[in-house]
C-alpha cells in the first residue's frame, strides 16, 4: 500500500495550520463582498499554452474550436461593501501584483 511520505504530510499539517491562522472565522453576520479579477495576455502577446491546449482539442477531434487563450482568475473578498474606495483598491491590487501590464489586461468585476 503507497502511503505519503513524511516530509508531504508535515507539509501539509503546516499549511493547514497556516491557513488557519491567515483565515480567521468570520461571525456570520459580517458582510463580506467578492470581486473577481480576471488577467489575460494582451491579443498582441502570443500565448504559447493556449496554443498547446487548442491543440491537444484538435488532436480529440473537435474541429470547431478556433483558438484557445489562457488567463488567470482571481476572487477578493472584502471587508464590507463594495464602494468606489474598495473598487479602487481591487484595481490597485490588479495592476501591480496580479498583472503585468507590458502583456496583461485586466478586468475587475463585483460577483
Amino acid at each position: 500500500m503507497w502511503r505519503f511520505p513524511t516530509v508531504c504530510v508535515e507539509a501539509l499539517c503546516r499549511t493547514v495550520r497556516l491557513a488557519s491562522v491567515l483565515v480567521p472565522d468570520r461571525p456570520l453576520e459580517s458582510a463580506v463582498a467578492r470581486v473577481a479579477v480576471d488577467v489575460m495576455l494582451k491579443s498582441e502577446v502570443l500565448d504559447p499554452q493556449g496554443q498547446a491546449v487548442l491543440g491537444a482539442i484538435k488532436r480529440l477531434g473537435h474541429s470547431q474550436v478556433r483558438s484557445v487563450r489562457q488567463g488567470k482568475h482571481f476572487e477578493i473578498e472584502l471587508e464590507g461593501a463594495v464602494d468606489d474606495d474598495a473598487l479602487a483598491l481591487v484595481r490597485e491590487i490588479a495592476a501591480t501584483l496580479l498583472s503585468n501590464p507590458v502583456i496583461e489586461d485586466y478586468v475587475v468585476r463585483v460577483d
